[in-house]
């Protein structure tokens, strides 16, 4: 099914009848693989494992069973089975069926898609809401235990057979009882178990601002948390691309050897735009991320920055206000109020204008904790 940086991941025959009770798909698991030699910090499965067991939330993956493998003596592998959940989140962002309508989803749609007969009765603000609140309250979880997620992006994000949101992949959390290695090697005088050190997680777009300058006295892995779910709500309301596709789905060699043949257009795909873009690496993120957020020169607007890697003074990047507004790359969150006038929409138009700039601040201590935004919404 895929490949991480330190697994792989199956789908897989079973016989296990409490798939089903956890919705996911009747006679199917998801296997997840790690050997344990190739890991590298701070993707560790047994964290993983044992953080899977002491959580139960409606809206977070189930681990079914665990158990190792030795296929020779010097390698260890681990085996996670989990429900195989039918939807990922990039299937519905991904879709051209996701638009602002004021009617359900699967009625405005001319086809059929799988993610439209489980989502579909939906209208767009309902399904966008729900999404939102499930999200949210798994997060919420998560940190009320102490867990930070820290690679919340959109393909961590799944929808079981009964339609429930599932957060899914604890492998590089971060826990408040955590001794995370700092880069140096030395742990600070505090016993380093206030913040998280290990910098290289989360992933591209979804990375917050703090995470690209490996800060020296760590960082607020919960509020880190904070701007990815921002960054993966304003998903929903980005621009929609149309891939790129050959006409021909034919390697160069086989037409000349069979020019006659006819060509097969491929099938027409799109992709949604992330909110920030990190198409080039670190750089290009740091600098669309200041375009909409501008860059403060002093660190008094930027308190963490005085501990950044270079530190904000040596930034090479221009300081100044914002050149773009974050609601000019919303153009769904716009066409919505023109769409759809339903008190759902509504609500829904109003928390973004005005929480979700809050989730995009520079500073991760002037971002809202998850309570404060499960009460705005």
């Amino acid at each position: 099914m895929g490949h991480g940086l330190c697994s792989s991941v199956y789908k897989a025959r079973t016989t296990l009848q409490a798939v089903v009770k956890e919705g996911g798909v009747a006679g199917y698991a998801c296997l997840k693989q790690v050997d344990i030699d190739v890991q590298n910090a701070p993707h560790d499965v047994q964290r993983e494992i044992a953080l899977l067991q002491r959580t139960r939330h409606a809206n977070l993956t189930v681990l079914l069973a665990a158990f190792t493998d030795t296929p020779d003596p010097f390698t260890t592998i681990y085996n996670l089975v989990m429900p195989l959940y039918p939807i990922q989140l990039t299937d519905v962002l991904d879709s051209p069926h996701l638009q602002p309508v004021n009617c359900p989803l699967a009625d405005a749609a001319n086809e059929e898609t799988s993610w439209l007969r489980l989502l579909g009765f939906h209208t767009y603000a309902s399904l966008v809401s729900t999404c939102f609140q499930q999200l949210m309250q798994a997060i919420a979880y998560l940190h009320h235990e102490g867990i930070a997620h820290r690679d919340i992006k959109p393909s961590n994000i799944l929808f079981s057979t009964d339609g429930m949101l599932k957060l899914i992949d604890l492998g590089v959390a971060w826990e408040v009882t955590m001794r995370e290695l700092p880069p140096s090697g030395l742990y600070p005088p505090n016993g380093g178990s206030d913040c998280a050190y290990i910098s290289d997680v989360g992933s591209g777009a979804f990375r917050a601002p703090e995470l690209l300058f490996a800060p020296k006295n760590g960082y607020d892995a919960f509020k880190a948390d904070i701007w990815s779910l921002g960054t993966v709500m304003a998903s929903f309301f980005t621009v929609l691309l149309e891939d790129e596709i050959p006409s021909m789905d034919y390697p160069p060699w086989e037409r000349e050897l069979f020019p006659e043949r006819p060509m097969r257009p491929r099938p027409r795909t799109c992709h949604r735009s992330t909110l920030f873009d990190s198409s080039s690496g670190d750089i290009t993120l740091a600098c669309d991320i200041f375009k909409v957020c501008g860059l403060p020169s002093s660190v008094s607007d930027w308190p963490e920055a005085a501990h950044f890697q270079p530190p904000l003074e040596e930034f090479p990047f221009m300081h100044g206000a914002p050149k773009e507004s974050l609601l000019e790359r919303l153009p769904n969150w716009t066409q919505l109020s023109i769409s759809d006038t339903s008190s759902t929409a509504q609500t829904l138009q109003a928390f973004v204008q005005k929480t979700l700039p809050t989730l995009m601040q520079l500073s991760a201590s002037r971002r809202p904790s998850i309570d404060n935004l499960i009460a705005q919404l």
